[in-house]
């Protein structure tokens, strides 16, 4: 084969080369270069008239084995910012990137991929397709590939890219969808290498130290006898087995005092939204795209965000006005551009486009972002350098009058941006918990430090504004990031917004209902004499006659006096933060953050940063015991308000407790008010009220014991539900009872009660109230087990159960019109509701078996993903270039 076949050859396997677009200037970066051995002229003739090799199998990168994730230590060198790379065990799925349309290049690449399939049989040599197509017929071993519809970010334990800073990029690209990209190997053999650190002569001592990093075989060998408990999982996966490949090399080991070295840079993030506010980012990427039509309707998860290592950038493409966008900080309007374009860079990206656009150079380990007008039509807009958590939205402005702007990824046009358009950017992050420690990074992946600085961050705000702070501030936190669809947990989203949604102004959304309970810090307080508050989107406040009174949510945190704020006194908003709400009606969840300064593993991850739980004790000690499990609403709004009967009315503080604490833990209360005209409230009922964790109606039975007081009822009413023992002995907390079903037999007007028990169908979802940690597959469980409770496993418990739920839903309407029920009805309402029985005989320990086919066992949930209420992922590395400078 001729260079002119094999370039012919490379032509037709691609027609792009995935960096495209703007010319970029050089990286700057630590480098290290020998003299240049790049293959002669005449060897690449001798390559090039060489005889095809038996074809190579290819195979799918999802036959692979999962990814390897390495260590980052601080380097043990005095004023070194090179961290060390350690694996647990051999990498064994090795990705190889190449400049296109270059036959030296790849050369050298079937020269290093027979290299490392001779010496290192082990590893697992993965290419893209369309390198795949040229040197296939080169290598008489099996490849795999990879394709956007493939796990590759899964597999890929490390990458070697050949070329110049372009196919770091592009190697950097394949992985835009992640929070980590695996250590990458870089050899020199492009135009620009200045992160490339390697030349190639130097390939088999590059690979081996990369491949040995960190590794000591005797020492490995030794450990595999007794494993310390304490040692992390992974490294306790290093049995024998697992450093064979290390074995195969005895004698080469750099040992665990020799490790490469590694830089890793930041990334920016960025997701794309239309002009009505809905994520696009899968019109921008062909994995997302593909992922966005096999997406059944209704069931699609938002979109992750691009990354980009370099910069991203919006530029008028071939059109001959200027592009005119409304820059954002952190939510502020801070100029209009009126340019060529505009970029937003790393560090890394400083000494690249935006450097020619007349942008600063800035070192890769400083955290920030830059912003840089290209060829601006104004004097007083320059580069900018902000901090790396800076958040900047460019938003295409109308004045564009339709016209579509490019949207550029790392020198890649990615797509169309349309005026109303908004580009949402912030940096990703790289950082330690703290001095010796590991290195984490990566925002979607968050590291544990950055989740925990930023909700501490967060409360600190609370507390510099003039707000008292208490635990549920640092749990409402904790659960907005779970919870709430927005950026970090949507640290600025307020309840109170919901009102002004079209949808749930239009009545196309249900009415969200959040209740909690009034307590004094170390009151006991029980169904009887507790003050029940609830949250609208337009008020707060109590039907109780307690309190019975509300103010609107918007303008809580304001200085309320009997029901009105005073003249002298200012409109607050913004306190109504909706994790802070939801952490208010879960406070007894409180209890995780003191596990969190008691260091009890059992509940929470062991590895949260000691800063982290060094603030949190100084906090509580200051805070007392009796406070823990507090909401802290001060200042009261209720002030003076209701003053012969709200004990709270002289006070300046309000505190509220979760809203189960008074053993109400399924919320009726809100449903059972006359003016709400509820005819009918489906109950699922997941407490663990018995032994073994299931319910046993003791919600009900409190929240009927409360009916009767006159003293709190305040004209509700509950129908009668019997005790505990009668629903485990007549079974009525194994399946769905209704109760209340004739009107005429209540004292006071309530809507029918449909109650759904928790009950193990397919799954025993009677987990823990403090189980925070949760294997992926379990979680899935539940929420199946969750719809088969619902749907009585898809009727096949009773046939009938759907026309029963209508009728349900119909009862208190054929009260009302005197309708004649139907016959299928009345079986249903017999099936159904209880008739009265009483059995209080003591039940036996309840413990239900399965009713339908089990869809996992306990034992086989541990070896999915976990999933945890405490926090995200945790990402290993953003982005590593090695530079073996020991």
């Amino acid at each position: 084969m001729s260079r002119r076949q094999l370039l012919q050859e490379l032509l037709a396997s691609t027609r792009q080369s995935g960096l495209g677009g703007q010319p970029r200037a050089p990286a700057s970066l630590p480098r290290r270069r020998t003299t240049s051995e790049t293959p002669t002229c005449s060897s690449c003739h001798n390559f090039s008239t060489s005889l095809p090799l038996r074809s190579a199998q290819v195979r799918s990168v999802n036959e692979l084995p999962d990814r390897t994730f390495p260590r980052y230590l601080q380097s043990t060198k005095p004023g070194s910012s090179l961290l060390s790379l350690h694996w647990p065990r051999p990498p064994r799925n090795l990705l190889l990137v190449q400049k296109l349309y270059a036959p030296d290049v790849t050369e050298s690449v079937i020269k290093f991929a027979k290299h490392i399939r001779t010496d290192y049989p082990d590893v697992n040599l993965v290419v893209e397709p369309r390198i795949a197509a040229v040197i296939r017929n080169h290598l008489p071993f099996p490849i795999y590939i990879s394709d956007s519809r493939s796990n590759t970010a899964g597999k890929i334990d490390v990458i070697a890219t050949f070329g110049g800073d372009g196919t770091v990029l592009r190697a950097a690209s394949l992985f835009k969808l992640h929070g980590s990209v695996p250590p990458i190997l870089s050899f020199s053999m492009g135009t620009l290498g200045f992160l490339g650190e390697w030349n190639f002569s130097e390939y088999r001592k590059a690979w081996r130290e990369m491949y040995m990093s960190g590794s000591d075989v005797a020492s490995v060998q030794d450990a595999a006898v007794p494993i310390d408990n304490g040692r992390d999982e992974r490294m306790a996966a290093n049995t024998p087995a697992d450093v064979a490949g290390w074995e195969r090399l005895r004698g080469k080991s750099l040992g665990v005092g020799r490790a490469s070295k590694i830089l890793l840079r930041h990334r920016l993030k960025a997701d794309i939204f239309d002009r009505s506010g809905d994520n696009i980012n899968h019109q921008v990427s062909d994995t997302l795209a593909h992922q966005h039509k096999s997406s059944i309707a209704g069931t699609q998860e938002p979109s992750p965000s691009l990354r980009a290592i370099n910069e991203i950038s919006v530029h008028r493409g071939s059109h001959p006005h200027l592009a005119i966008v409304d820059i954002y900080q952190n939510g502020h309007f801070l100029t209009e551009t009126i340019a060529d374009g505009i970029l937003i860079s790393t560090p890394t990206g400083s000494t690249a486009y935006s450097l020619s656009a007349g942008g600063p150079i800035v070192h890769p380990l400083v955290k920030s972002l830059l912003i840089t007008p290209i060829s601006p039509c104004s004097l007083s807009f320059r580069s900018l350098v902000l901090p790396l958590d800076t958040k900047v939205t460019l938003r295409m402005s109308p004045k564009n009058r339709g016209r579509e702007l490019d949207l550029n990824i790392d020198g890649k046009r990615c797509a169309g941006v349309l005026p109303g358009s908004e580009i949402r950017v912030e940096g990703e992050f790289v950082g330690r918990a703290g001095p010796g420690e590991e290195w984490h990074g990566g925002p979607e992946q968050y590291s544990l430090l950055q989740y925990y600085s930023e909700i501490l961050d967060d409360v600190d705000a609370k507390d510099k504004a003039g707000f008292d702070r208490s635990i549920t501030d640092y749990w409402g936190r904790m659960l907005a990031y779970q919870l709430i669809n927005a950026t970090n947990g949507g640290p600025g989203f307020t309840y109170s917004s919901i009102a002004n949604d079209p949808d749930f102004s239009s009545g196309k959304n249900p009415l969200p209902l959040i209740v909690a309970d009034g307590r004094a810090p170390g009151q006991k307080i029980i169904a009887s004499n507790s003050t029940i508050y609830e949250f609208t989107p337009w008020e707060f406040g109590s039907f109780d006659p307690s309190l019975q009174g509300f103010v609107p949510l918007q303008y809580v945190g304001s200085n309320f006096t009997n029901g009105s704020i005073p003249d002298n006194q200012k409109c607050i908003v913004g306190f109504d933060n909706a994790g802070f709400i939801m952490g208010t009606s879960s406070s007894l969840f409180n209890q995780i953050i003191m596990y969190i300064k008691d260091g009890n593993s059992r509940y929470v991850p062991e590895d949260i940063p000691k800063f982290v739980v060094d603030a949190l004790t100084t906090f509580l000690n200051a805070l007392g015991d009796e406070s823990n499990d507090i909401a802290d609403w001060t200042p009261n709004p209720f002030k003076g308000w209701n003053t012969a009967r709200n004990p709270s009315a002289n006070e300046t503080r309000l505190t509220l407790v979760d809203g189960g604490e008074d053993l109400q833990n399924v919320p009726y209360h809100p449903h059972l008010f006359r003016e709400r005209r509820v005819d009918v409230v489906f109950s699922i009922d997941s407490s663990a009220d018995t032994d073994s964790s299931w319910p046993d109606g003791a919600s009900a039975i409190a929240t009927y014991e409360r009916s009767l007081q006159s003293s709190v009822a305040n004209g509700t009413g509950f129908p009668a539900v019997p005790g505990k023992d009668t629903f485990v002995n007549l079974g009525l907390n194994s399946r769905p009872a209704f109760f209340g079903c004739d009107s005429s037999n209540l004292t006071a007007p309530s809507p029918l009660i449909v109650y759904i028990p928790n009950y193990p169908y397919i799954y025993e979802s009677n987990i823990s109230t403090f189980q925070m940690a949760i294997k992926s597959d379990e979680r899935d469980a539940i929420v199946q087990n969750g719809w088969a409770v619902a749907t009585q496993l898809n009727s096949t418990r009773d046939p009938d159960w759907a026309v029963c739920v209508g009728c349900a839903m119909l009862a208190r309407s054929f009260e009302r019109t005197r309708t004649a029920v139907p016959d299928k009805c009345r079986q249903c309402f017999a099936n159904y509701c209880w008739n009265g029985t009483l059995d209080e005989t003591k039940p036996a320990p309840y413990v239900p078996s399965l009713y339908g086919k089990p869809i996992l066992s306990k034992s086989s949930g541990a070896a999915g993903q976990e999933l945890s209420a405490m926090m995200t992922t945790v990402g290993l590395v953003v982005m590593a270039v090695t530079a073996f400078n020991l």
